[in-house]
């Protein structure tokens, strides 16, 4: 009994629910006045206005197939990869900067520790000389 009424009650609230479009029709007066009405007046002749649908939103695109997608998930996989390996490229490229900024500075510093017994001019030169080509390579990777 319970079964029958549930149905009947869906049912009828299915029937309820369903849109309802009545015909409109237009016409004109004797005094030259537009009219609009769902009938149309006895004797005089009137025109079916053309309704437009109520729902102006356009339908989603078509969903792309499963092929398409695992398709696009292997090529996000691949852009992350290329990504990660860009990424450690970059990495092991700052490690060796700071690995030759060290070994500059390392071999600044050993260099202006050294003590020289040759105080002549040309051995004067030559370390200044060596000197300033440290602290260019200093410059160059640090």
């Amino acid at each position: 009994m319970h079964t029958g009424m549930l149905f009947f009650i869906c049912w009828l609230g299915l029937v309820i629910s369903l849109p309802v479009q009545a015909e409109i029709y237009r016409w004109t007066d004797a005094n030259g006045q537009t009219h609009f009405g769902e009938k149309p007046p006895r004797g005089q002749g009137a025109d079916v206005v053309e309704q437009q649908p109520l729902n102006t939103m356009q339908p989603p695109p078509d969903v792309p197939s499963l092929i398409n997608w695992r398709e696009r998930e292997q090529q996000v996989q691949e852009e992350r990869r290329a990504q990660r390996l860009r990424q450690e490229k970059q990495h092991q490229a700052r490690e060796k900067q700071q690995q030759r900024c060290q070994q500059a500075r390392d071999s600044l510093r050993e260099f202006e520790r050294r003590s020289y017994t040759d105080t002549s001019l040309t051995a004067l030169q030559k370390r200044t000389l060596r000197r300033e080509r440290l602290r260019a390579s200093i410059k160059k990777n640090c």
